[in-house]
């Protein structure tokens, strides 16, 4: 199962997400990302999570192992928060078990949790809203016990 998420224009536009760690989502559904220089129609997540697509042929070869390299596990880290920023044209969100399963898996306020958010900020002028929710999301990261990681590159905007 998986969402792709297009960028509009790279040049202009970076793609920020926040994984909120919750352990069964960690456990049922092994969440990971890949980012993508190209829309690919026919390319999805096998139910292992792993992105899975028609026979390759040599040129699509050398563009999967190159992806391959680039997916990130995002139960992977040990914190509450994971946060991400991509500069590339599309962002895939992939899941290895299909939503529908979620009810008998999860208990019910891990399905009510919001384990991924997505915020689009445009790099050259920032909107007061965009800059609000990433510094919000930097906030809660910096009072998070043992916080270490706790930054952004690149957003336009002043926290």
């Amino acid at each position: 199962c998986s969402w792709t998420l297009e960028n509009p224009d790279p040049t202009k536009y970076s793609l920020y997400l926040r994984f909120n760690r919750e352990e069964q989502v960690c456990t049922h559904f092994s969440p990971m990302v890949l980012p993508l220089d190209h829309y690919l129609a026919n390319y999805t997540c096998d139910p292992r999570g792993e992105a899975a697509s028609p026979p390759p042929t040599r040129q699509r070869q050398e563009e999967e192992e190159e992806e391959e390299e680039a997916e990130l596990e995002l139960c992977e880290g040990a914190g509450p928060f994971t946060f991400l920023h991509f500069d590339k044209n599309f962002v895939q969100l992939c899941l290895a078990a299909e939503p529908e399963a979620a009810p008998r898996l999860l208990a019910p306020q891990a399905l009510e949790f919001r384990f991924v958010e997505v915020l689009l900020i445009n790099n050259n002028n920032s909107s007061q809203f965009t800059c609000s929710v990433l510094c919000r999301w930097l906030e809660e990261c910096l009072q998070t016990p043992g916080a270490r990681r706790c930054g952004f590159t690149h957003a336009g905007c002043s926290c």
